[in-house]
């Protein structure tokens, strides 16, 4: 008798260690996956997207006089160059470049080729406008129209003044060296700041920053009732007066 109650106690001890080791019950629900989760980005997504600095190249326009609004017939495509044939008294000829864009650059290749004996320091003008609203002068009268910020040459071209239109040469003046037949790559920048009340307009002259200033508009012409601030989109304006140049 002692044998078997020996025996059974033996199987009931058994029994409990191999319920012990055994897997969980299969009542058990396993964690479902979370549908609602957004997917992960590959590893290799760019972490932010590429920058743009806004470069319009004006050189790459030239050649087509489609991309262009002209104030007189004084300007031609000439050996894919655009060519400004005012070196007579008097003629004169802008042209627009219809990309308008607000923060950026515009960068041409200007060649002063000829210019005509001037008789004072006005006879002669090479203007260079960004943010252009026409093509036209800087300024003509208070109800001009016109926009934007300038670069202003008179003369032998020997130094330009840095202004706004309606106030040509509201932020000083400075020396370049454009007369003297050869190319010169020309960058006219302008940048507003966060809240757009006040503009940075830089300039270089074959890549060397030689100005820049910064437009909060609080510079005003004197007794004159013109803007002050230019935040808004324009285009590219090049004018000329009594000289043979060529953009390209």
């Amino acid at each position: 008798m002692k044998k078997i109650l020996s025996l059974v106690l033996a199987v009931l001890m058994l029994a409990t260690v191999l319920c012990a080791c055994s897997p969980a019950a299969n009542t058990t629900t396993a964690a479902k996956p979370n549908n609602t989760t957004a997917p992960q980005a590959p590893t290799n997504a760019p972490t932010q997207p590429p920058v743009d600095n806004n470069v319009i190249n004006v050189d790459e326009f030239v050649g087509d006089v489609a991309n262009w609004e002209f104030d007189t017939e004084l300007c031609e495509v000439v050996d894919g160059k655009l060519h400004f044939d005012t070196n007579f008294p008097g003629d004169y000829c802008a042209a627009m470049l219809k990309k308008p864009q607000t923060n950026g650059t515009y960068k041409l290749t200007l060649t002063v080729n000829e210019m005509a004996d001037f008789e004072d320091k006005y006879t002669t003008e090479l203007f260079i406008i960004a943010r252009a609203a026409y093509a036209g002068t800087t300024w003509s009268g208070e109800d001009c129209g016109q926009t934007g910020y300038t670069i202003s040459a008179w003369g032998d071209l020997s130094e330009f003044c840095l202004g706004r239109c309606g106030y040509d040469d509201a932020f000083g003046t400075f020396q370049w060296n454009i007369n003297d037949g050869q190319p010169h790559v020309i960058e006219i920048t302008t940048t507003n700041n966060d809240d757009n009340t006040a503009v940075e307009v830089v300039v270089a002259i074959d890549g060397e920053e030689v100005a820049r200033v910064v437009d909060d508009g609080t510079k005003k012409k004197p007794e004159k009732d013109r803007p002050n601030l230019y935040p808004n989109e324009g285009n590219l304006v090049v004018r000329a007066k009594w000289m043979d140049i060529t953009v390209g």
